[in-house]
């Protein structure tokens, strides 16, 4: 009993319970910083990469959930651009305090 809740298994079951909504947590500030095209180090590359393969590989629907879940995370990261965009001055007036 111990030994199944400490790698996953549950209910008498062979396979491990890895779903998406409880890996995508820990992939996501990997993704953000690549969106915002910070570094990663090597280690959450790899740790991302293998969130996404061990998902995949347990949780049928995983790449339609991550597809979903990129696809906000892009729309967020182009709403919060567009917010500095819109916030920030023209560079003609930028350029005529300077004159």
């Amino acid at each position: 009993m111990v030994w199944d809740m400490c790698f996953g298994f549950q209910g008498g079951s062979d396979k491990p319970q890895i779903v998406f909504e409880e890996q995508w947590p820990k992939m996501q500030p990997s993704i953000v910083k690549l969106l915002r095209q910070e570094s990663i180090n090597r280690s959450e590359w790899q740790d991302l990469f293998y969130s996404i393969h061990q998902v995949c590989s347990w949780d049928e629907k995983a790449a339609a959930k991550i597809y979903k879940a990129l696809q906000d995370n892009i729309l967020e990261f182009i709403r919060q651009a567009q917010q500095v965009r819109k916030s920030s001055k023209p560079m003609n007036l930028i350029a005529s305090e300077f004159s």
